[in-house]
């Protein structure tokens, strides 16, 4: 019966050694999925941060293409009106030459007279 009890004692405490082994185990695959949920989580932050950041950059860049499309347009408005006003200066020049054309005739006529 003693021998029946030490097979036992035996087996008992080898069913402990591999559950503590087995604890063992556990705990490190515990703490390393602990460190890769750390891990994730960091970069999880990371990723939000960088996201935030390009938001910021976007809506930034928005801005100032709506600017650079109002100083554009105003550009234009300026363009236009000075091509209106070379227009109107070239017409004025146009009408002053025949004036300075008819004016000559007649200067030419008076001093042909004399």
């Amino acid at each position: 019966e003693r021998d029946a009890i030490l097979a036992q004692l035996d087996s008992k405490s080898e069913a402990i050694r591999t559950l503590e082994q087995r604890l063992v185990q556990e705990s490190q695959v515990r703490e390393q999925s602990e460190s890769a949920s750390l891990v994730a989580a960091q970069q999880s932050d990371m990723l939000r941060h960088a996201a935030s950041d390009y938001e910021a950059q976007v809506v930034s860049l928005r801005r100032q293409l709506q600017q650079e499309a109002e100083r554009r347009g105003q550009m234009e408005g300026l363009c236009q009106a000075r091509a209106d006003e070379v227009r109107a200066m070239a017409a004025d020049l146009s009408a002053m030459t025949r004036e300075n054309q008819v004016v000559n005739g007649e200067l030419g006529e008076v001093v042909g007279q004399r």
